[in-house]
């Protein structure tokens, strides 16, 4: 199977921008998959930093969370399995009535499927005594400057945080032709799989 980075479309033409979930000290807890979100502060509300034109997929904050539509939602939920794979909690945004619910997507799985034989990365330093979840996270790989993974490490997953830099969602071939045909706006993606 093929798999992709999907990122934001920061040239999507007169795109909105969305900032961080305003209820959470630590916004990076949407993005590590080893975290737990804190369901009792919910509802979650965020702001708009940039007004545009919404996009179905986006990511807002400093910590790049992960904004998807209803729309993008349910080609997602039609995947096999995928309550195990990512979770949505609705987000309202603040003085603004948007065409569609959004949700902030939390991504719960994170394989180690780097292929580091044709990957290109900076391989990480660890300080005197720091190891690689001395910072409370997994942190293998600080930056690529080409990226591939093994697709028989992914466990068959169709969307999942890389494991080793959580920056990093993947989705599979069939998830981006999901959103392709169904026309969601707003991801771009770079394929990862050789």
């Amino acid at each position: 199977m093929k798999y992709y980075e999907i990122f934001d479309d920061v040239h999507f033409p007169g795109r909105w921008y969305l900032t961080n979930i305003d209820q959470v000290r630590n916004n990076w807890d949407f993005t590590l998959p080893e975290k737990t979100v804190d369901e009792t502060l919910q509802p979650y509300s965020t702001k708009i930093y940039f007004a545009g034109t919404e996009t179905d997929y986006t990511c807002g904050g400093y910590a790049s969370i992960p904004y998807v539509s209803e729309k993008a939602r349910k080609v997602i939920l039609s995947f096999p399995n995928i309550e195990e794979q990512v979770a949505f909690y609705p987000v309202q945004i603040k003085d603004y009535i948007p065409s569609q619910p959004y949700y902030a997507m939390v991504i719960k799985k994170s394989p180690l499927c780097v292929d580091e034989v044709n990957s290109e990365f900076d391989p990480i330093e660890y300080e005197e005594g720091e190891t690689s979840t001395s910072r409370g996270f997994l942190n293998l790989y600080p930056a690529f400057y080409k990226l591939v993974i093994d697709p028989t490490r992914t466990g068959n997953l169709d969307i999942f945080r890389l494991g080793g830099n959580s920056i990093y969602i993947i989705v599979s071939e069939r998830l981006k032709e999901a959103f392709e045909s169904a026309g969601v706006t707003g991801p771009k993606y770079t394929l990862i799989t050789e």
